[in-house]
């Protein structure tokens, strides 16, 4: 299956999602938020769609023209059927392409968080990682169906699963993002150093739910694996 990854040059680190999917039989397309040009038609012969993270907003208007193309691109994915999942920054698009606000949070969460859901055997509650400072809020079709006090978490619709946690996050790649802005971090009220302990402890049991949720999601997705036994 071809599997179409978008991500920022310098943080397309894809973890246990890639892992997952590699598995599955994957071969991926890598596409850069940075040449939006790149998106145009990209959706056609793709199985599958992954929107990762970025430290962008989708209301800076530094990357409005980036933001917008990736838009585009989201609409027509969804329009062609087309198996789309968004994570962090990758979900908050998907909702703004759908027409719903997405903005500041009142509060960052950076760090292990465990959430509500409403289908909890099929979609677990965590712990999982946080990094983000935005959040959508539900709108249109969008109803999301895991939260917590921060923000929405997770929605479903059609063929599309938008995340606002990171189900692909591995420890090296959390660090890697703690310690590239310590004052963020630091700012939120955590420390990298006991986020970092925490992560040697769940990571683990993290990768087995993620290959959970995206087991789930695909089977949700109708999408045939090819996977046997």
């Amino acid at each position: 299956m071809r599997v179409v990854v978008v991500a920022n040059h310098g943080d397309g680190d894809d973890g246990f999602v890639g892992e997952r999917l590699a598995e599955l039989g994957a071969t991926f397309d890598r596409k850069w938020r940075e040449r939006p040009e790149s998106l145009e038609s990209a959706e056609l012969g793709a199985d599958l769609v992954v929107l990762l993270g970025s430290d962008w907003s989708t209301y800076g208007s530094d990357v409005a023209k980036s933001v917008e193309e990736e838009k585009a691109f989201v609409r027509r994915t969804i329009a062609r059927g087309v198996p789309l999942l968004g994570i962090c920054f990758g979900a908050q698009l998907i909702a703004a392409a759908l027409g719903c606000t997405v903005r500041r949070s009142a509060t960052e969460e950076i760090g292990w968080r465990t959430l509500e859901s409403d289908d909890p055997t099929r979609y677990p509650v965590g712990p999982w990682f946080q990094y983000h400072a935005d959040r959508w809020v539900d709108e249109g079709p969008v109803r999301s169906f895991m939260r917590n006090a921060v923000a929405p978490q997770a929605f479903a619709l059609q063929r599309t699963l938008a995340v606002q946690f990171h189900p692909e996050v591995t420890a090296e790649t959390a660090s890697r993002w703690l310690r590239a802005y310590p004052v963020e971090v630091e700012a939120s009220g955590a420390s990298i150093e006991a986020i970092e302990e925490e992560t040697g402890r769940l990571v683990g049991d993290a990768r087995l739910r993620c290959r959970e949720l995206l087991d789930n999601f695909l089977d949700d997705a109708n999408f045939a694996t090819g996977e046997s036994g």
